[in-house]
């Protein structure tokens, strides 16, 4: 039987869904998406299923897929990573070699239609229990470029309480969010891999239907600037499958010149506490080992521990 290999459409989701939880079941990565995350694949700013994505079919059946993530508004250089997932059954057979050139072609062909005026890197991420995709990607001239922790934190035990600095005052997710925007884009400026959300992608992240701005917090300093924030999600995937309720902290920010005076770690402990209150079980959030703002002891201190970790290969186009 000849694989057929076309461009996804919105029609092919519960292919999509059979197809990354037959590889989640192997992989072991943390991440379950369900119809939900692929109706919201197919109409994001940053992929585009008619030109930046493929799938592989063998028969009715969905063997293997991937999709080119772009990054608009991007400055300096620009980041396109491939995401891409075969079915367990058909491993170990070249089809991931050329999926990832397939990949690799459609995002040279992205890139040249949104950003032609900048240096162009390839990136694709790669959990470490994955070793047959490292080895694919290291012979297709990939290196590792950054590497970053998967963390979670037990809700049901003692949790840490700290106060509020002098001068910071504890705020609700805002009805206007533009500011959060703002300020997310100014705290990550410098942080790698970082490119500015848009308007438009802003409000594809925050209409969602992972977002919990009930479960988001800022702090604001006397004149009514935010100075720190967390930002917060909730996957219904990761609970049908685990099981256990997690809140994702999606991102945790301070303001450069405040940074090191405690601002993130009372906002997080005091995220953690309401999310208990709301009946999670666990916490979880990813962070760069390389974070020079010292993140990761950060969450080490409030309990958090490393559960998985994973790798960001690269070259440049």
């Amino acid at each position: 039987m000849t694989d057929v290999w076309r461009p996804l459409t919105e029609t092919d989701a519960n292919e999509w869904v059979r197809l990354v939880q037959a590889a989640e079941a192997v992989d072991r990565t943390g991440e379950n998406l369900d119809a939900d995350d692929f109706a919201e694949l197919a109409t994001a700013t940053r992929a585009d299923l008619a030109t930046g994505s493929v799938g592989v079919f063998r028969g009715d059946r969905l063997i293997a897929s991937g999709v080119v993530w772009t990054q608009p508004g991007a400055r300096g250089s620009h980041r396109v990573s491939l995401d891409g997932v075969v079915h367990p059954d058909a491993r170990r057979t070249g089809l991931g070699a050329r999926l990832l050139a397939e990949l690799e072609r459609l995002g040279r062909e992205r890139h040249a239609a949104i950003a032609p005026g900048l240096p162009l890197e390839l990136t694709a991420p790669c959990h470490d229990a994955n070793a047959g995709m490292a080895v694919m990607l290291s012979a297709a001239g990939y290196e590792p470029r950054r590497w970053f922790f998967d963390m979670r934190c037990d809700l049901t035990g003692d949790l840490a309480e700290v106060p509020v600095p002098d001068g910071l005052h504890l705020r609700p997710y805002p009805e206007d969010d533009e500011p959060v925007r703002v300020a997310l884009n100014e705290f990550f400026a410098e942080h790698w891999g970082h490119q500015d959300f848009t308007p438009e992608t802003w409000k594809e992240i925050t209409t969602g239907h992972a977002y919990r701005p009930d479960l988001s917090f800022l702090l604001h300093d006397d004149a009514g600037e935010i100075a720190a924030l967390v930002l917060s999600d909730h996957y219904p995937a990761d609970h049908a499958q685990t099981g256990v309720k997690e809140l994702w902290i999606a991102d945790v920010g301070t303001r450069k010149s405040l940074r090191g005076k405690g601002l993130a770690t009372a906002l997080l402990t005091h995220t953690l506490r309401r999310a208990r209150a709301a009946g999670f079980e666990r916490a979880g959030l990813d962070v760069d080992t390389g974070n020079p703002t010292g993140a990761l002891g950060v969450y080490e201190r409030i309990g958090f521990t490393v559960s998985t970790r994973w790798t960001v290969y690269g070259k440049t186009a």
